[in-house]
């Protein structure tokens, strides 16, 4: 989760790609392998956040005020 003043990069979407796979189920040796890491522990104890039901929710409910409203979506 981004802290206030951090900015959003591309370390981040790695976060969020072990994040998605691995909370799809899919093998962790091959996540570890799309984020080319040499330990396993690395992908699961560092990049793969857990999440919950109502952490979706909230997620979702974001995304569809955003492409349903575009720039006014937070206003």
């Amino acid at each position: 989760m981004l802290k206030p003043g951090q900015r959003f990069g591309f370390h981040n979407l790695r976060h969020s790609l072990a994040t998605f796979l691995i909370n799809k189920e899919q093998d962790t040796n091959t996540v570890q392998g799309l984020l080319r890491h040499a330990n396993v522990s690395t992908t699961l104890g560092l990049y793969a956040q857990s999440v919950n039901a109502s952490m979706v929710e909230a997620q979702e409910a974001m995304l569809k005020a955003i492409l349903r409203n575009g720039s006014n979506a937070v206003n």
